[in-house]
């Protein structure tokens, strides 16, 4: 089961990548065998270098397995043609 994907809201360059400075996640019960499980997630607050996030999974019923909160640090790579010191 692939569980990570670019959320839907997030329209950034193909150039630009994250890195995580939190994330917590909850599990608050199991999901069972052959369930279908549906996650949703969405942005809390955006700056120019952070992204505050939430998301919770749950199963058809409505009922939540987990939820999860993190930030995330926006980096821009440098291009490829560029040097790691900058010359």
């Amino acid at each position: 089961m692939r569980a990570v994907s670019q959320p839907r809201w997030l329209r950034v360059d193909t150039r630009s990548c994250f890195d995580t400075v939190e994330m917590k996640t909850s599990f608050v019960q199991p999901g069972l065998a052959g369930s279908r499980l549906t996650a949703s997630g969405h942005a809390v607050h955006r700056s120019s270098t952070l992204a505050f996030c939430e998301g919770e999974v749950r199963v058809k019923s409505g009922r939540l397995i987990a939820r999860s909160m993190g930030s995330f640090k926006y980096i821009r790579q440098r291009p490829a043609d560029q040097p790691a010191d900058g010359q």
